[in-house]
């Protein structure tokens, strides 16, 4: 009788806890994250200036292209960078980001852009030609889009790492 008690008392303490909890985690989620290691030194992404963005499909949360763009910003640890919208296609040279809205498939972004349904899947590379330097994907959730956006430019502008190097880029545990 005292454990079963005990139990219930237990219970009632940390099941307000767990609730608690559960709401400080953010649900907007960054994955598919991928940078090439050719790039890893600093310098060797050559942002600053104006970026033009490729934008395919409707971009979430009822913003517009433009809109969209504005909330983009570059990692503080880059060169102050404006990224403003761009016709698709247009760019084989020079650097530029790729956004697909309603996917999370960011493997061929520089080379076959292609949106998708969801409208809380955002996919983006960061393309120097046909060449893909990075990539990330964004599940949005309900909210202010702005933080999300910028979790999304952390995962795909991750910080130089001039001791990196190979296939360990980025990896925790190599």
């Amino acid at each position: 009788m005292l454990i079963a008690t005990a139990r219930r008392i237990a219970a009632a303490i940390m099941l307000p806890a767990l609730v608690a909890c559960a709401a400080q985690v953010p649900a907007a989620l960054v994955y598919n994250t991928d940078f090439d290691p050719a790039f890893s030194a600093p310098g060797a992404v050559p942002l600053g200036g104006v970026v033009p963005v490729e934008l395919h499909g409707t971009p979430p949360a009822g913003l517009s292209g433009a809109e969209f763009a504005a909330l983009m910003r570059a990692p503080g640890w880059y060169p102050p960078t404006r990224f403003r919208p761009a016709p698709a296609g247009g760019a084989d040279e020079g650097l530029r980001v790729v956004a697909a809205f309603g996917t999370d498939s960011a493997v061929a972004l520089c080379t076959r852009p292609m949106a998708g349904g969801d409208p809380r899947l955002v996919a983006m590379a960061l393309c120097l030609g046909r060449r893909q330097v990075s990539r990330a994907a964004l599940r949005m959730a309900a909210g202010d889009p702005g933080p999300q956006v910028d979790l999304l430019m952390r995962g795909l502008l991750p910080p130089p790492r001039p001791d990196d190097s190979g296939p360990c880029l980025r990896r925790i545990g190599c």
